[in-house]
């Protein structure tokens, strides 16, 4: 049992620490930065049961964070997720459906992000900011 003890603590540190490391907190800032810019490269439909919970599906985005890091990053869309595409120096309205790969995007995460690799979260906003360039012509 002694034997144990130390072990025990010893896990017991660990994984606090990796809770106060591994998940911080994001909300639209202050400077109206994004937190990622990026491509999205992958798109994954939620299945029904998933939907029920708001939860319509997640795009991996290859892009930077506002510090200027690499990162591949996980997003879920739910059905509050604003999304918006830029039209000159205005914001169109559009919807989950018009989320496609190779578009350009800015996203703005809501609530805790896990900083995992891929890194994962929840979008509040998504803006597009270029359309792929076989849309375009």
């Amino acid at each position: 049992m002694w034997i144990m003890m130390p072990f025990c603590v010893l896990i017991g540190l660990y994984m606090c620490c990796q809770s106060a490391i591994s998940c911080n907190s994001f909300s639209k800032n202050d400077e109206g930065k994004a937190d990622i810019r990026g491509k999205i490269i992958k798109i994954t439909h939620s299945l029904k049961e998933v939907k029920e919970h708001n939860k319509l599906g997640t795009i991996t985005i290859e892009g930077i964070e506002p510090n200027r890091k690499e990162i591949i990053a996980v997003i879920t869309i739910s059905a509050e997720t604003l999304i918006f595409k830029q039209v000159g120096n205005s914001k169109q309205r559009l919807g989950y459906k018009d989320l496609k790969e190779s578009l350009l995007v800015d996203v703005f995460v809501h609530g805790p992000i896990l900083m995992s690799f891929p890194v994962q979260g929840e979008a509040q906003e998504i803006l597009i900011l270029a359309q792929p360039q076989e849309e375009r012509r």
